[in-house]
């Protein structure tokens, strides 16, 4: 689906204050958090910012979104905390199949994020693969049968999709919007499509994983962040 140029960034946390590779500090996220608050934006949760795109809804002048890959535990004991103190929205996309596993994140905290109305929770399939190793049959499954879970296992709506290693193309694309979500979000700066790039299932996300530079982390909260993430 073409839709309007968007320039809000799309930030992307894994593991914050955790045990993992792509672990943040707690520390830096706990700056970066502050410097979001100092600086005026507003969090939006990611419906509000398909409406945006989309023109459904005045656009705001300074926005972000917050998004967090793979449901580690450390969201719901580190990051989680601070989001709700600043009353920030977030989106957590989650494997299925490693729900409730040592060190991810268990229903029962997932059912407690979600009556905060803080937290809006996503598909990453139903095992972080690299989707363009897949055929069909299996691409179907991870698609449609994570979001069909998620939705029975919490009985809300699942609207988002994000791609596992940001591995997509317009056959998947078509696949993920047959599957009946909303949108779906990519790391890939590098992909293109068919599409154009104002497309709602190909939307950029930015990385700020073990991103110490204050400035560096301003600029891609700044509405030129994405023109600047190939440089940086």
């Amino acid at each position: 689906m073409k839709v309007k140029t968007n320039n809000t960034a799309i930030l992307i946390y894994h593991s914050v204050g955790g045990f993992h590779k792509e672990m943040l500090d707690l520390n830096i996220f706990r700056h970066q958090l502050k410097l979001i608050k100092q600086r005026s934006y507003e969090v939006i949760p990611l419906a509000a910012l398909v409406e945006n795109i989309m023109g459904k809804r005045v656009k705001l002048k300074k926005n972000l979104c917050l998004t967090f890959d793979d449901g580690y535990e450390d969201f719901f004991y580190n990051a989680w905390p601070l989001l709700k103190d600043y009353g920030f929205s977030a989106t957590c996309f989650l494997t299925v199949s490693d729900i409730n596993k040592d060190g991810y994140l268990k229903d029962h905290q997932i059912e407690e994020m979600l009556d905060s109305n803080l937290l809006t929770i996503g598909s990453h399939a139903m095992s972080h693969r690299h989707f363009l190793d897949l055929r069909p049959e299996e691409l179907n499954y991870e698609i449609n049968e994570s979001k069909r879970i998620l939705q029975a296992r919490f009985g809300i709506a699942v609207d988002f999709f994000a791609y596992p290693y940001g591995s997509f193309n317009l056959f998947i694309e078509n696949m993920v919007e047959s599957a009946g979500y909303r949108a779906a979000f990519s790391t890939n700066q590098e992909l293109r499509n068919r599409r154009g790039q104002d497309d709602l299932f190909a939307l950029k996300r930015l990385s700020v994983l073990r991103d110490y530079n204050p400035l560096r982390f301003l600029i891609k909260t700044s509405g030129l962040g994405y023109y600047f993430s190939r440089k940086l």
